[in-house]
């Protein structure tokens, strides 16, 4: 989702009269007071038109023109992230932003020791406002998974506790989930069913390499089943899925607040699901195996995802980003290679090391068959049993149990959302419209203005698409309809795992979920030809630091957590 092209800044100003559109160019310099808005975007995946797009019809409403007559708007976008640090870390005599989107900004959230805050608490201005011409709050309406990954933790707050209030000083602006994407074409050609299993998975990576089909059409190519970056992120964005899927979303919390056994000890770095997971990715992005892109190495991401849109590999982890970020790229490809691939995202495949938790599901087999009722609209096994679905005879003995497990995993899901978000300096003299603009972006309105200029990306709050604008529903590309399928799924409860960084004893207290990688990337560890590790030595070496070295002690005493 970077965006790593030449930095550009716009600085459109003009005053929001009646019929005047919103960045028509002004050569004054407004001034910084209640009736303006000055906005500072990162410029990535999602590109600027969303917000263009949102402030346009933000000063249409009446409401809004009731409230702020004379209202100006400032919006400036830039490509390169830090520069919204650098605007923080001016403070209120340099600074004049009144609203930052941008990412991994949590450091600004909270009070320092003197009980100052930098950012607004938009818990009461915003959360518990209702959403404009809507009867609901903003926090009722956002999906859950999100309102609780930006909810904000005081240091020595128990974030395992049901009685902490909630809390935040973020807004997410950005679905963000992300998941494998596949060349849907390339797959039907070779008669491959899309993967339901981390070992199906593989097992197709592996015929890919060993088969070559691809002779179907000459632009592909069979001789390797995955593209990677060379940082390799957005494959390790997946390891938090699996190992939750492994755990189960009640111990993968558990890991973060620190306990095990019901209590808060180190013994929470022997998680399983963090080897397992490990060990997925191990498999997949080993060079050795030659799964691997391995025409050249140190691809950047957007040279790897160009290469896949042209019909390299079959296989690469990305989000609901890719077909803005993409647009332009696919009309080029087309026009210049005359094809165009059907680029589809799958709902994750289940690690298949959960059958441990199931002993009524005996092999990846079974696994596969439960998978496929699951997809098929079936929440019981009752109703899966009578259904015709593949593999359904192997249904026979699969608990109620069991397949409650699966169905919870099937639902779980991984987002760079939580990480997007929109911050209000406490000091801001437009603070208020600030607050107002985040309040319209909550609206239906809003929803159908975000996926139109974003290519089918979607705030993370509740709207049915399909339901309520089946025309724009049908203008998606596939890619996100299946997104939307995975994320609002009928049949299973969708959990979009939290940051990190929510917690204390990571944002606190330092923990790391993987203290061994380091500043390393997971493409040094288990993708170059010169791999630095295995999965089991990351799971020992954490082990080693945490448990027998004490560290998670102190992680815990800076968290303030007894």
């Amino acid at each position: 989702m970077k965006n790593n092209t030449k930095k550009r800044t716009l600085a459109l100003v003009c005053a929001l009269t009646a019929g005047a559109s919103t960045f028509a160019g002004c050569a004054k310099k407004t001034a910084d007071n209640e009736q303006v808005l000055e906005i500072l975007l990162w410029d990535a995946g999602y590109g600027v038109q969303w917000c263009s797009d949102l402030l346009d019809a933000f000063k249409q409403e009446n409401w809004v023109k009731e409230k702020y007559p004379n209202l100006e708007i400032v919006f400036t976008s830039d490509s390169d992230n830090s520069m919204i640090g650098t605007k923080i870390d001016a403070g209120e005599r340099a600074n004049t932003v009144d609203l930052f989107f941008g990412t991994g900004m949590s450091v600004y959230e909270g009070t320092d020791s003197t009980g100052y805050a930098m950012m607004s608490d938009l818990t009461e201005t915003v959360y518990n406002q209702k959403v404009p011409g809507e009867e609901i709050t903003v926090k009722d309406k956002m999906d859950e998974g999100y309102r609780e990954s930006i909810r904000f933790y005081e240091k020595g707050q128990d974030s395992n506790s049901s009685d902490v209030p909630f809390k935040a000083y973020a807004f997410p602006w950005a679905s963000g989930m992300d998941s494998i994407l596949y060349n849907a074409d390339h797959l039907k050609a070779i008669n491959m069913e899309v993967p339901l299993t981390t070992d199906q998975f593989i097992e197709s990576c592996q015929t890919i390499v060993e088969d070559k089909p691809f002779t179907y059409n000459a632009q592909a190519n069979g001789d390797y089943a995955i593209l990677t970056s060379s940082s390799g992120h957005y494959w390790y964005d997946l390891y938090p899925s699996w190992w939750a899927q492994y755990e189960g979303i009640k111990e993968y919390y558990n890991f973060f607040n620190g306990v095990a056994n019901n209590r808060i000890s180190a013994d929470v770095h022997r998680q399983k699901g963090k080897l397992y997971s490990l060990e997925v990715l191990e498999k997949v992005l080993d060079w050795d195996n030659g799964y691997l892109y391995q025409k050249r190495t140190g691809l950047e991401f957007m040279q790897a995802q160009t290469k896949f849109i042209e019909g390299e590999g079959v296989f690469y982890s990305n989000g609901d980003w890719f077909a803005k970020e993409m647009e332009e790229t696919v009309k080029d490809v087309e026009e210049l290679k005359g094809v165009k691939y059907d680029i589809r995202m799958m709902p994750l495949p289940i690690i298949s090391k959960i059958i441990e938790k199931t002993p009524s599901i005996p092999d990846d087999e079974t696994l596969r068959a439960v998978i496929r009722a699951i997809d098929n609209g079936n929440e019981t096994i009752q109703m899966a049993k009578m259904d015709n679905v593949k593999g359904y005879e192997l249904l026979s003995g699969v608990t109620e149990t069991d397949y409650a497990v699966i169905l919870q995993a099937r639902g779980i899901v991984h987002s760079l959302g939580s990480t997007h978000r929109a911050l209000v300096p406490s000091y801001a003299k437009g603070k208020e419209i600030a607050f107002d603009f985040l309040r319209f972006m909550a609206t239906d309105n809003a929803q159908e203005i975000y996926m139109r200029a974003t290519g089918g990306a979607s705030l993370p709050f509740e709207y049915d698409v399909e339901r309520k604008n089946p025309d724009l529903y049908a203008q998606l590309l596939p890619i996100e309809k299946d997104r939307l399928n995975i994320e609002y799924n009928a049949v299973y409860e969708t959990t979009v795992l939290p940051d990190p960084q929510t917690f204390p004893l990571v944002k606190w207290g330092e923990m790391a979920p993987i203290y061994s990688l380091g500043g390393m990337n997971i493409i040094a560890y288990f993708a170059s030809k010169d791999a630095q590790g295995t999965a089991q030595q990351i799971y020992d070496n954490d082990i080693k630091y945490y448990i027998d070295g004490g560290n998670f002690n102190s992680c815990r005493d800076r968290a303030g957590l007894n």
